[in-house]
């Protein structure tokens, strides 16, 4: 006979059936009678939770009104949004939001331009110059202007109570998005009452965002099933802002009311029953006394091993050789700790899979662009070696200090790599000579050069301006590869508000890019072309930011596209840089 048998048989004989009948009785005439407080309580509850979410709504909106003014008021950054400022201004720009962001109280801040193009990003820094206008727009469409949303950070994302705010500079109408983070400690704020738990719903619920900001799961009243239960009481539906828009499902703030009060009244009125006929629940107590000592020890041995059990020791042993439930249930753990193992060996092997290729494809792709130079320099050389062998020493001396450069660049490489990461070298780079070699790699395959003798010095890492030249040739290469059209490669010296400015601009005859093309070209793993891993421009644009600077792309669909890269000059004395940011930011 089974564990489950023996039970039922022992308490069916002592009579407990009745005993039973007579505490639901009681149990739900209890209920009864404690229902209506129960829902008065809920009812105050939810109305409170309404208030509070209009408090935050109104808070948020105080905090961008703030900001609204100190937009309005701040010269330097009307010249960058306006277009009238020079490199430093527009770094001032892209730095703006995540400066004011924290002292303002709030967890994400974007600047957007009356088209919805992202001027400047507190929360994720790389999100400037992306076109997203759906979310001012929704924003503006909703009668309350308050809605939540997923927001992207440079490592995770999170859910956001968000507002927006408008301000006039000049002719740009500037749109301040604002919102703070939605966590366990926001939903915590919101439960007032002991009794009364807060969770969220949202439409397109992702397990990774939930998780990452501890939202999602079950309550743990639903998830433990020894906890008292609970009820859901109200259903606070809010605004839900998708990447497309206003989402029709909105977000759903779940009020739940514990029920541990009520529980624990019908507990005690049984063990108040259980006092009174006591001689009548002696045999069953003697019955539970033995199935107790039948199953604790089991049990106890089973949650002992399993307290142990995680995925760095997996060896635990749970064998066993009984033949009732608890047996069955220590070959099902000792088989679940068997797929454990396997699971956790592929799980590791992947993860080094993944982080190796990751690793490799990078690798890979700034070798292919330091070798290319190498390579057209043997290619020369061999074919003088061929046609003009006399000239064969005039032109290794030519081309040899490019042969050296390629091999200095790779050994640089290779000792950024193993460090994991680049290391930051500034020094005075000549942009002019710089920019000779590489053409000089590309005369072969047409590559033209055109530079101004009055571009001057730049001071930063000169492997970083070599990989941004080296990738973006590469890449014009590619485009006119087996046209016939050309590339062409130009400096030139310009002044942003008195603040000088180097321009490099690499152009080519290729196919060109559609509206669509140029808004994704600088995302990482988008690329036009089959095969390409979509790392190069990505790489291209990090390294320009870095260096202070910004690069955009101009192009037409069959007329060839033109890369500008705008890097700020060495300050001269009439024209001292700003060491830094303004005290007051």
């Amino acid at each position: 006979m089974s564990f489950r048998s023996r039970l039922l048989t022992g308490f069916l004989m002592l009579a407990l059936v009745p005993l039973a009948a007579f505490g639901l009785g009681l149990s739900r005439e209890t209920t009864q009678r404690l229902a209506g407080e129960f829902d008065r309580q809920a009812r105050i509850s939810t109305e409170a939770i309404q208030a509070e979410l209009r408090r935050e709504s109104a808070e948020v909106d105080l905090r961008l009104a703030a900001l609204a003014v100190r937009v309005a008021a701040d010269d330097r950054l009307r010249r960058a949004i306006l277009g009238g400022g020079g490199g430093f201004d527009r770094s001032y720009l892209l730095d703006f939001a995540s400066i004011v962001m924290e002292p303002a109280g709030l967890s994400m801040l974007q600047l957007q331009d009356s088209s919805g193009r992202i001027l400047s990003s507190g929360h994720f820094r790389n999100e400037f110059d992306r076109l997203v206008p759906e979310l001012a727009n929704g924003l503006g469409s909703l009668p309350e202007g308050a809605a939540l949303t997923t927001v992207r950070t440079a490592d995770s994302s999170f859910l956001a109570f968000v507002r927006m705010k408008s301000v006039q500079i000049g002719e740009q109408s500037v749109q301040l998005v604002g919102g703070v983070q939605i966590g366990d400690r926001f939903l915590a704020s919101l439960e007032h009452d002991d009794a009364i738990s807060v969770s969220l719903e949202w439409p397109g619920d992702d397990p990774e965002v939930a998780a990452g900001i501890g939202l999602g799961a079950a309550p743990e009243s639903a998830s433990d099933s020894s906890s008292e239960p609970d009820r859901v009481v109200a259903g606070i539906r809010f605004p839900f802002l998708s990447p497309t828009g206003v989402d029709p499902s909105p977000a759903r703030f779940v009020v739940r009311q514990s029920l541990a009060e009520l529980t624990a009244l019908q507990r005690s009125l049984r063990v108040w029953f259980a006092i009174g006929f006591g001689g009548a629940l002696i045999g069953a107590l003697i019955l539970a006394a033995w199935v107790s000592s039948r199953l604790s020890r089991p049990l106890e041995a089973l949650s002992n091993k399993t307290s142990r059990l995680d995925l760095d020791r997996l060896d635990i042993d749970f064998r066993s050789d009984r033949s009732d439930e608890i047996g069955d249930l220590s070959r099902l753990l000792q088989a679940l700790t068997g797929r454990l193992r396997t699971s956790a060996s592929r799980l590791r092997d992947a993860e080094r899979q993944v982080t190796r290729g990751e690793m490799a494809r990078q690798v890979n792709h700034d070798i292919k662009n330091g070798l290319v130079p190498i390579r057209n320099v043997v290619e020369h050389l061999t074919e003088v070696t061929q046609d003009e062998p006399d000239q064969l020493g005039p032109v290794f001396a030519e081309r040899g200090k490019t042969l050296i450069s390629g091999i200095s660049y790779l050994e640089d490489l290779a000792s950024n790599y193993s460090k994991l990461v680049p290391r930051v070298r500034p020094e005075r780079i000549d942009v002019n000579g710089l920019a000779r070699e590489i053409a000089a790699d590309g005369a072969a395959r047409g590559c033209d050069l055109k530079v101004d003798p009055d571009v001057p010095a730049l001071t930063g890492d000169p492997v970083a301006l070599r990989r941004i030249l080296e990738n973006l040739v590469a890449n014009a290469r590619e485009a006119v590869s087996g046209s016939g059209g050309g590339v062409r490669v130009s400096t030139a010296p310009l002044s942003h508000d008195g603040v000088p400015v180097i321009r490099i601009s690499v152009e080519d005859d290729g196919p060109g890019l559609s509206s669509e093309e140029q808004d994704r070209v600088f995302e990482d793993f988008f690329s036009t072309r089959e095969g390409g891993t979509g790392l190069g421009l990505s790489i291209v644009r990090r390294l320009v930011t870095d260096m202070g600077g910004r690069i955009r792309v101009e192009s037409e669909p069959g007329h060839g596209a033109r890369f500008i890269v705008e890097l700020p000059a060495e300050p001269s004395s009439e024209h001292p840089a700003d060491p830094s940011p303004r005290a007051a930011v």
